[in-house]
């Protein structure tokens, strides 16, 4: 596949074993990101599943994180769930916690029973002292009545969506902002307009790939190769050289999910 690297980039969220299952060489396609110039990548979890073979994707590339946690859509027995994402936060691999938060597009949870998880994803967060990594589609005021009565400021809102009315009440909580390839897209203009609410110092981006492939690649299977378009659109927006805007998210990424492992074994 043709990718879009800037040198030093990180691709701030995507899931390596989705991407697998869509048929992507993950193996190569990560080998050859890393040679052109990605510098990290962050594996984010959607269920307790398949824990050991995301970890070993990490073992094998210094430059991949990974989280622990439950998508809003696969909570099943919060539980048991619970004590496996705690299992795999005590192994010392864990970077954050999620993905967590509330999705209100599909009625195949409750809105409680997401509610009662992302909770639990907030004390495990707050216990162990991980960002949260925090999924919201359809509920930006829910989300934000959770984040205050839990008193939760340590995380990101990724693959950010919503207006600038929404990004600013997330930033004054302490939060981070990340853009995925949506940014890029013709009718998107509402979320361009949040980005230029969102400090400098709080923006990520991401590809949430193997989904929302970038406007010049829409139809095609999404990979971290791809997280130069999304870098273009965010240093077009603040007038910013490509080069720079990849490195400034890099050095966000790396104050947000401060993992001494991961950056010294760089």
């Amino acid at each position: 596949m043709d990718s879009n690297i800037y040198p030093g980039s990180t691709d701030s969220h995507t899931h390596i074993l989705e991407m697998k299952d869509k048929g992507l060489d993950v193996d190569q396609l990560l080998s050859d990101v890393f040679s052109n110039g990605m510098e990290y990548i962050l594996d984010a979890s959607v269920n307790e599943e398949n824990f050991s073979e995301r970890l070993e994707y990490k073992k094998r590339f210094p430059g991949i994180f990974i989280s622990a946690g439950i998508h809003p859509n696969d909570i099943k027995d919060i539980e048991l769930q619970t004590n496996s994402i705690r299992e795999q936060i005590q192994t010392g691999h864990v970077s954050a916690i999620g993905e967590t938060g509330l999705d209100f597009h599909w009625d195949t949870v409750s809105a409680e029973r997401q509610k009662e998880m992302f909770r639990v994803h907030i004390q495990l967060s707050k216990e162990f002292d991980l960002p949260l990594i925090v999924h919201n589609r359809l509920a930006d005021k829910e989300i934000l009545e959770v984040l205050k009565s839990e008193k939760a400021s340590n995380g990101v809102i990724h693959c950010f969506s919503s207006n600038f009315h929404f990004v600013k009440k997330f930033v004054d909580l302490g939060f981070y902002i990340s853009f995925a390839g949506n940014v890029t897209y013709k009718k998107s203009e509402e979320i361009r307009e949040a980005v230029r609410h969102v400090p400098l110092d709080r923006i990520l981006v991401e590809t949430d790939a193997p989904y929302l492939a970038p406007q010049k690649k829409r139809g095609r299977l999404n990979y971290p190769g791809y997280i130069g378009y999304t870098i273009d659109c965010i240093a077009d927006i603040f007038n910013l050289g490509a080069d720079e805007t990849a490195q400034l998210t890099t050095q966000n990424f790396l104050n947000l999910f401060h993992s001494r492992e991961a950056i010294d074994g760089k």
